[in-house]
């Protein structure tokens, strides 16, 4: 899939999550969760004929937490070239709010090992919270940007396999999206070079 195509895909459901285009069946009018914004984002791969998988478990085995033993771990979204479902191109992991930095890690390190990918890619939510200021918005951004380095920092990168990245950012409070696209996951010199631009 063409990267550029991909990023029309992020930005068209960021418009279409932060207008709440879809009803959702949500007690709290404030919350947009990570399957929401998923829900809105296989329909547009649907309208625009691209092939995708939920829940996919990855190929390479990961180390479960405190046991001695490793299994397959799941990814959020794969999109797969047309024609081919057996081995995902792209990975989509979502998450929101202020993660822990540890959470952010462990996505990292699947996305590192896997083979066979064109490109991974963390699809940010940060939620519209009823006590934000303009100063408080531009701390909310800061912080996870730089909770995303310092994941990606801390993080053993002997056996990665080259992809590109893409961190794309939503943040529902100022209605702007931070886009940042980097050629090679094994190779990341910063995070926070990219640009917020309005939905």
């Amino acid at each position: 899939m063409n990267i550029e195509i991909l990023k029309k895909i992020f930005i068209l459901t960021a418009k279409r999550s932060a207008q709440r285009q879809y009803r959702y069946l949500v007690l709290d009018r404030y919350r947009l969760s990570e399957p929401e914004i998923r829900h809105v984002m296989t329909r547009i791969l649907v309208e625009k004929k691209v092939h995708y998988g939920i829940e996919v478990a990855t190929q390479a085995k990961h180390r479960i937490s405190g046991k001695d033993m490793s299994r397959s771990a799941l990814v959020d979204l794969v999109l797969y070239e047309k024609g081919n479902k057996k081995e995902p191109i792209i990975w989509v992991e979502f998450k929101r709010g202020q993660s822990s930095i540890d959470k952010i890690r462990k996505d990292f390190i699947k996305m590192l090992m896997e083979r066979y990918l064109e490109g991974v890619c963390f699809f940010h939510i940060l939620p519209k919270l009823r006590s934000r200021t303009e100063k408080s918005t531009w701390r909310a951004q800061e912080a996870i940007l730089k909770k995303y380095f310092e994941a990606y920092q801390n993080i053993e990168k002997r056996n990665c396999e080259k992809k590109w990245f893409i961190l794309f950012i939503l943040d529902c409070e100022s209605r702007k999206y931070y886009y940042r696209q980097k050629d090679n996951i094994c190779d990341i010199d910063n995070l926070d070079d990219g640009h917020w631009s309005n939905i």
